[in-house]
């Protein structure tokens, strides 16, 4: 019986992991200005002060982004992110 179960279970979980990805597949595609729907991943490295790191020592922490593959430009899903000018520091959005 607890055997039939875990089946039930997973036959259920399956399910469910499909219907996500069917909602993913439809979902609508982040565009850049310049058109293309193809963006890579990117890093913003910030120094972090030794007073802040706790460890008596400056380090470096890696903030992903993702830019445009065709233009190199950050997608408005970021650039309209209240944290946007955090990350960055000015207002510039391109990686260029």
């Amino acid at each position: 019986m607890q055997d039939n179960n875990l089946i039930l279970g997973q036959d259920d979980m399956m399910r469910q992991q499909l219907a996500m990805r069917d909602k993913i597949l439809s979902s609508q595609n982040v565009v850049c200005e310049c058109g293309s729907k193809i963006f890579n991943q990117a890093f913003v490295l910030k120094r972090i002060s030794p007073l802040v790191t706790g460890t008596g020592k400056e380090e470096v922490a890696e903030i992903p982004v993702y830019v445009c593959a065709k233009c190199g430009k950050v997608p408005e899903v970021y650039t309209n992110n209240s944290n946007y000018k955090k990350i960055f520091g000015e207002d510039n959005q391109e990686t260029k």
